[in-house]
C-alpha cells in the first residue's frame, strides 16, 4: 500500500468531515498537503472522482492531502444563519489547525473547481502557509477583444447550423414547447471581486508560491477565449514568473475525458512538486 486514507473531523462541533490521504511513508518535513475545496454542491470525492484520483496519485508521490466536505456539502450539516463566505471562512478556520497539528505546519496548496475556485481565491489572501492555488475554471474578466473573438467563434462553428437544423426538423411537440427556466451559469457562483483575485495571486507570489488556472469550454462560453487572457486582465507584476495558464476549450467542465484528467494529473503534480522544493516524485 503507497497510501493510508483515514476520515477527519472538524468544525461545528465536530460534524464536518474530510478524508485525508497519507502518503505511507511520509517525507521529511516542511510537508506540503493540498487542500480539496467542493466544486459547487458536490461531495468530496469531486467531479467524475477527481479529488480522489488525484489525492492518490499526490500521495504516491510522496505529498499528502484532504478533501472535504464544507458545511451543508456531502456528509457535513449546514451552518445555520451564516452567508456562504462566513460559513467557508468559518470551515477554514477549523480546518487549519488540525492541518498544523497532524502534518507540523505545512505548505498549502488550494485546489477547486468553479465555486471551490472562487472560495480558494479568496481564502489565500490572508493565510501566509497558502503557497499554491490550482483553479479550474476560475472567474476571469473579459479583456477587450473577448467580444469579437467570442461572435467569430461561434457564427464560423458548423455545429451551431447543424444543431439549429435539428431543431427546426424536430416537428414533436413543436407548438408546445416551452425551455425549461435556467438560472444564468455564473448567477450560481459567490464570485470573488477582481481585485481580489489580483491581491491573492500577488500574495502567493511573494510566498514564493505558484498558481495554476485551467479553462475549459465552461469558461469559453462565459468569460475566457482566449489563452493568457488572465494575465491580461490582472496586470499584476511577474505574473509569467509565478502564474501559469491552460486553455482547454474541448474539455467539458468536469472533465469526462479521461486523457484530459491524465493531462490534468500531471500538471497538478509538477505544479505540487514545485511548491514542495521538488521533493515530489513526478
Amino acid at each position: 500500500m503507497q497510501y493510508l486514507e483515514m476520515p477527519i473531523l472538524f468544525g461545528n462541533g465536530g460534524r464536518l468531515l474530510g478524508i485525508a490521504t497519507i502518503p505511507a511513508e511520509q517525507a521529511e518535513s516542511p510537508l506540503t498537503v493540498v487542500l480539496f475545496l467542493n466544486a459547487g454542491l458536490a461531495h468530496r470525492v469531486g467531479p467524475r472522482r477527481i479529488h480522489v484520483t488525484l489525492a492518490r496519485r499526490l500521495a504516491v508521490a510522496g505529498v499528502a492531502s484532504l478533501r472535504v466536505d464544507l458545511s451543508g456539502k456531502g456528509d457535513s450539516p449546514v451552518r445555520d444563519g451564516l452567508s456562504n463566505q462566513q460559513s467557508v471562512a468559518a470551515d477554514y478556520a477549523a480546518i487549519r489547525p488540525i492541518l498544523d497539528d497532524r502534518f507540523k505546519s505545512p505548505k498549502l496548496v488550494l485546489f477547486g473547481i468553479c465555486s471551490g475556485a472562487d472560495n480558494a481565491v479568496r481564502l489565500a489572501i490572508d493565510d501566509d502557509a497558502v503557497h499554491g492555488l490550482i483553479l479550474l475554471d476560475p472567474i476571469s474578466p473579459k479583456d477587450p477583444g473577448w467580444g469579437r473573438r467570442d461572435y467569430m467563434r461561434r457564427y464560423t462553428d458548423p455545429k451551431r447550423y447543424a444543431n439549429r437544423l435539428k431543431k427546426v426538423l424536430d416537428f414533436s411537440n413543436w407548438a408546445t414547447r416551452t425551455p425549461p427556466p435556467t438560472a444564468p451559469p455564473l448567477d450560481l457562483r459567490d464570485l470573488p471581486e477582481t481585485a481580489q483575485t489580483r491581491e491573492s495571486f500577488a500574495a502567493v507570489g511573494r510566498r514564493g508560491g505558484h498558481v495554476l488556472s485551467v479553462f475549459t469550454s465552461y469558461a469559453r462560453d462565459l468569460y475566457y477565449n482566449r489563452l493568457g487572457q488572465l494575465e491580461r486582465v490582472l496586470h499584476l507584476e511577474a505574473y509569467a514568473s509565478f502564474c501559469e495558464e491552460r486553455y482547454w476549450p474541448e474539455t467539458d467542465h468536469t472533465f469526462s475525458r479521461e486523457e484530459d484528467r491524465k493531462r490534468l494529473q500531471a500538471d497538478v503534480v509538477a505544479l505540487v512538486a514545485r511548491t514542495d522544493g521538488s521533493r515530489a516524485r513526478i
